[in-house]
């Protein structure tokens, strides 16, 4: 967590992590501390932004991502969209659909058929 201070005519940034405070600068007030201030407020608006996306991708739902696996109509179409996605996501996937999915008929069985479990790919 990001605290601060003033004292006097200057600007102390600290950053506290398990109860330690670790000072990150000690800054006059002016206008360029003020310019400064606003332009890492921006920077961090888009850092927020970019972390909830991340955050967001590593939040897959399985289902949905075996729902479009299903509807390729070749293995190499379902290959090629299951081996795009991130290995910690593959994985995922391929544990929803090895303990979800009929894997005794299509498409599951295609599935079985292919999938790697050392790679977490669809090897064809």
């Amino acid at each position: 967590m990001f605290k601060f201070e003033i004292k006097k005519d200057k600007f102390f940034l600290y950053f506290e992590k398990d109860q330690n405070l670790q000072k990150l600068g000690e800054f006059y007030i002016d206008e360029i501390l003020l310019e400064n201030v606003e332009s890492a407020v921006l920077e961090l608006e888009k850092a927020k932004k970019t972390i909830k996306e991340f955050l967001q991708k590593k939040k897959i739902d399985p289902s949905k991502i075996w729902n479009q696996l299903k509807e390729a109509d070749t293995i190499e179409k379902m290959a090629a969209i299951f081996n795009s996605l991130e290995e910690d996501q593959r994985r995922k996937v391929a544990d929803f659909i090895l303990t979800n999915v009929n894997i005794f008929k299509e498409p599951g069985a295609s599935f079985v058929k292919y999938y790697d479990p050392s790679s977490a790919k669809i090897i064809i």
